[in-house]
């Protein structure tokens, strides 16, 4: 009789583990989703110039710092730039300003300064040439001014340098926005031009200023020699140089002008009664003549 019991409450037993075996088997495991709590964006902070770009990353997590799965949406706080959806900013003006990744109704953010970009110092000139004309023996002609100026960033800072004696050049550097002044001294100089260059060096670049002076000849002085009576009148005769001197015959016989000595020979032919003969004399310098046809007639003209 208590075998019996026992039996029968053994196989209550296993009947029971079976079923409740098989039941369990369809039973599913609930997960609760994760709650996004913050989002960090990296870097914290970021320093970038006008025209710079940069991709910030949004990572969100949950109460316990575990990672929640989120697609944020990018905004810039500040006008200092634009963002687009993927994080990628651009810089666009300085200033100070943030980039801001937002899913949820949570946000995070990241700190951005933006500098101005860096341009270096480059040099300008307002001209790139000087003429300046004035006449031997005459007043200097007036200065002229060259504006110096820096059409890049920072600051420019010059100087400058010439090769002539005639040319002066003031100042001969500082730092832009300025002027430089040429000047001109004709004094001893004679006909002819005559040219230099002004060489401006700075930070920011190199310029070259040619400069011409065209001296032209003051109108020409002249002189005059009477031949007569078989003599040269004045038989001596001091001028300047660039003097034109004309010898006239007025004896009744040829005679002629020929040089003897000097740095340059001078000849006139035979002058018949009436005729003329002219040279300029260009040359400082002594210079003694005759009459080819009567050697007795001599004469000296002095050039100073």
């Amino acid at each position: 009789m208590n075998l019996s019991k026992y039996f029968i409450l053994l196989l209550a037993l296993i009947i029971t583990s079976i079923l409740l075996f098989a039941c369990g088997s369809n039973i599913e495991t609930v997960t609760t989703p994760k709650s996004l709590a913050t989002i960090t964006v990296t870097p914290a902070t970021k320093t970038l110039r006008v025209g710079d770009t940069f991709t910030f990353t949004a990572v969100g997590y949950d109460s316990t710092g575990g990672t929640v799965s989120m697609t944020p949406t990018w905004s810039v706080m500040g006008s200092i730039g634009m963002i687009t959806s993927a994080g990628t900013f651009t810089a666009t003006a300085s200033g100070l300003g943030s980039v801001v990744a937002t899913s949820s109704s949570i946000s995070g953010s990241s700190e951005i300064t933006v500098t101005s970009a860096s341009v270096s110092p480059e040099l300008a000139v307002s001209t790139t040439s000087l003429t300046y004309s004035a006449t031997q023996g005459g007043s200097n002609p007036s200065s002229q001014s060259v504006t110096i100026a820096n059409t890049g960033g920072g600051t420019l800072t010059w100087s400058a340098s010439k090769s002539s004696s005639w040319l002066t050049i003031s100042p001969t550097s500082g730092d832009a926005p300025s002027s430089l002044t040429g000047s001109v001294d004709v004094s001893g100089l004679t006909y002819g031009t005559y040219v230099d260059t002004i060489e401006v060096t700075s930070n920011g670049g190199n310029q070259n200023i040619s400069v011409t002076l065209n001296m032209a000849t003051a109108e020409p002085t002249t002189a005059s020699i009477s031949i007569s009576g078989f003599a040269f009148n004045p038989s001596t005769l001091t001028i300047s140089a660039g003097t034109i001197v004309t010898w006239t015959n007025n004896d009744g016989v040829s005679h002629t002008a020929t040089s003897t000595s000097g740095s340059a020979s001078f000849d006139s032919g035979t002058l018949s009664n009436g005729g003329t003969y002219s040279v300029t004399f260009t040359t400082t310098g002594t210079y003694n003549y005759q009459c080819n046809f009567h050697p007795s007639m001599t004469g000296t003209i002095q050039v100073n």
